[in-house]
């Protein structure tokens, strides 16, 4: 299938969708009015992950809505179309700091930013959580969002505890329960704490700790 035809054809099945109690997500070509107090997240995820319709990404957000403080500084490590960090940069995150290792990832949450008025409180990066990253941004975040898979989840949480300010909150997804161990061990012997473990079928989101 021609690359271009594919990019724009499942445009057509993608709706305005609400999520959680306030949040609604307007994909760009899409017109929405918003009601009382709700909170639109104007997106156009291109071919980067993060449309709000997956399970991992719609618990990630009712997660984000409820835990998201006026003043937190927050991390999006994969942040894909950028999502996340929209999410936590409408609810009151003073600054998302997002890294992914996809281009394409970048480039969409660049622009999604900038769509959304959030470019000056959201930076964008292309690289990967390293320990010399990790080690830079020691215990400077108050929200960890970190919607990847459990296998990686795994193998980089001494650099996601690594960047938590003691009582800040990670927000893990991506996990199939199967492999959710994959996961959870690891970030537990990082030495942070389970605070609740969601579900939607047999996707697992961990909120943790520190």
């Amino acid at each position: 299938v021609n690359e271009e035809d594919w990019a724009n054809a499942w445009k057509e099945y993608y709706h305005v969708t609400h999520i959680g109690r306030r949040l609604v997500i307007r994909p760009s070509w899409r017109d929405y009015t918003p009601k009382d107090d709700e909170v639109v997240l104007e997106l156009d995820p291109g071919m980067a992950f993060g449309t709000g319709l997956h399970p991992t990404t719609r618990m990630c957000l009712e997660q984000v809505e409820q835990r998201t403080r006026a003043g937190m500084r927050a991390i999006d490590v994969g942040t894909g179309s950028g999502i996340l960090a929209l999410a936590a940069a409408k609810l009151g995150a003073q600054s998302v700091y997002c890294i992914d290792n996809s281009s394409v990832a970048v480039e969409s949450a660049t622009t999604n930013a900038t769509v959304n008025g959030l470019s000056e409180r959201i930076q964008v990066v292309l690289g990967i959580l390293d320990e010399a990253e990790a080690e830079r941004m020691a215990g400077q975040y108050d929200l960890v969002l970190a919607n990847i898979i459990a296998r990686v989840i795994g193998g980089i949480a001494p650099q996601l505890a690594r960047v938590m300010a003691p009582g800040a909150l990670l927000i893990a997804s991506g996990i199939i329960e199967e492999r959710c161990h994959e996961a959870e061990q690891p970030l537990l012997d990082a030495g942070l704490k389970l605070v609740e473990r969601v579900m939607i079928d047999d996707w697992v989101t961990l909120v943790m700790t520190k």
